[in-house]
Parts: structure tokens; sequence; C-alpha cells
């Protein structure tokens, strides 16, 4: 089975979307089709093209953004792979609150973030690991399972923000 049809399948089964970033039209799609907000910055072409640059081929990075929504990247060969957005928890309207105030959202109402948020589906990250290692497998015939990198945005805001603001 070819890389493109295992993550069709993948995908048909799980609900998560998984693609395949080829090419620079692909990388800027995926940009586009998933930036919310500018605070989004890894979700800008060129800055995910040298996320996944600095990326050890051998390495799956789970990134958390501001607004708690995740992806996974990993390389299958030399071919990036995405696997997102998602996200682990279920937000309240206090949470939502909490979000808006933490990163400072300019111009979106507050009924756009949860609106947007809605879209993805509610998983465990364990999930979103173990359908990448299924891919690593069957594609690489890894056996063993990645070092995983985490970044997470969501962190860094709420440990820079003051009492204050939250």
């Amino acid at each position: 089975m070819k890389l493109t049809e295992l993550c069709q399948v993948i995908q048909d089964v799980s609900n998560i979307t998984v693609t395949l970033l080829t090419s620079e039209k692909d990388f800027r799609n995926f940009c586009k089709t998933w930036q919310f907000h500018d605070k989004q910055d890894y979700l800008k072409t060129d800055t995910l093209k040298w996320l996944f640059h600095a990326l050890d081929h051998d390495k799956l990075l789970c990134y958390t953004d501001c607004f708690q929504i995740r992806f996974c990247f990993f390389w299958v060969d030399d071919l990036p792979v995405a696997i997102g957005p998602y996200c682990t928890e279920i937000l309240t309207a206090q949470d939502y609150k909490r979000l808006e105030k933490l990163t400072r959202l300019n111009g979106v109402s507050e009924t756009d973030l949860p609106i947007y948020r809605s879209r993805f589906p509610v998983t465990q990250e364990s999930s979103i690991l173990h359908l990448a290692h299924c891919i690593l497998k069957h594609m690489l015939h890894e056996s063993t399972t990645r070092q995983i990198l985490r970044i997470d945005a969501h962190t860094f805001y709420n440990q820079n923000a003051s009492d204050t603001d939250i």
C-alpha cells in the first residue's frame, strides 16, 4: 500500500486529518486551511517548513498552540506528514473567555474561537501517536516507537500571563 492510500484509510477510519506535505502548494494549502489567527505562527508556510527542517527524522513533534489545538508532525522517509488538527479536551464557556484574555485576541468575536475549535475531533494524544506509529510501522517497518518532542504554546501563554490578565 502506498503512503497516500494508507493515510487516506487512517483518515477514513479515525476521522482525524492526515496530510502529506509533498510540495510548496501542499504547505500553503495546509496553513491556509488551518490557520485561524496570526497568533498561530507555526501555521505560516515558512515557519511550518522550518519546523519540519529542524525536526529529526527519527522523532515525532506534538505541537499544542495557544488555542489548545494540536498537531502531530513527523517524517516518513523524506516526506513530511501532519496528523490533525485535533483537541484533547472540550472547553467550557469560561475556558474560552480565559483563552481569549490570555491570548489577547483582537478583532475576534466571542463566538469565533468556539466555532473554529468545534470543527476538530476530540481525542487523546495517545490515540494520535498510535496512528503515527501505525503509519511508520507499515511504511518503514519500524517496530520501535520514536522519541516524542512536545511544544506547548498554550503553556507559554499561561506562563507569561499576569494574574490581572486572567
